[in-house]
């Protein structure tokens, strides 16, 4: 069993009541579920919607991070709505949100 699929049913236990409650709310079919618990992974697009639902890191859901503490959660949803956002962007886009970034960084100093 991956730890994909152990923290997914142990999350979608607590908030949802089961695997199959938290894919039908997030629209995933059911066969998604029966292909994860049997160790397929899902897309990175799938993992992120997953784990800005739950509230927790791509990388918490992947087993490679602990889970986040409160103060993190805001930050996390914070940044998969800028990738979300820049999902689709040209390359010239990516560049001008990038260098927006930079100008927002530089006047924290």
């Amino acid at each position: 069993m991956s730890v994909f699929w152990e923290r997914y049913s142990e999350l979608s236990t607590k908030k949802d009541g089961s695997p199959n409650g938290t894919a039908k709310i997030l629209g995933f079919p059911s066969g998604s579920i029966t292909a994860w618990s049997k160790d397929v992974m899902p897309v990175t697009k799938t993992i992120q919607k997953i784990a800005e639902y739950f509230g927790v890191s791509t990388d918490y859901l992947l087993g490679e991070d602990n889970p986040n503490s409160p103060e993190e959660q805001p930050l996390n949803e914070s940044v998969l709505k800028i990738l979300s956002a820049a999902d689709g962007m040209s390359l010239d886009e990516i560049n001008e949100l990038l260098d927006f970034v930079s100008y927002i960084k530089s006047k924290r100093k």
